[in-house]
């Protein structure tokens, strides 16, 4: 058996609009295969969270306690923001209707 540990963004994950289920994805595969998997949603994490589990990963694997790491986190995840994190925060509050003329409208004009 292997210890496997896995970062994965939401592609790694079951989709449901594409009726992918978990037994169907590569971690389901795995630990349908007698592995010890240990998964980590790693999507939309920031830079220095993302640092600090590379060195959490780098000290558990000193200490044997993964065989494997598989990270998969796609490029779109570091991505520049059209907006702060803040400023999406505020826009989110808005009525559904009034919320997607904003978003059009500040990814045209691209303010930050």
């Amino acid at each position: 058996m292997n210890r496997i540990l896995c970062i994965a963004d939401s592609e790694g994950l079951p989709r449901p609009e594409i009726n992918l289920k978990f037994e169907d994805t590569y971690l389901g595969m795995l630990q349908s295969s007698d592995n010890l998997v240990t998964l980590i949603p790693g999507g939309g994490c920031k830079i220095g969270q993302m640092l600090d589990l590379a060195r959490d990963i780098t000290t558990r694997f000193e200490a044997n306690f993964f065989d494997m790491c598989i990270i998969q986190l796609g490029i779109v995840d570091c991505a520049p923001r059209a907006l702060p994190y803040n400023a999406r925060g505020k826009i989110d509050k808005f009525p559904k209707p009034l919320k997607q003329i904003a978003i059009v409208i500040l990814h045209r004009i691209k303010p930050f």
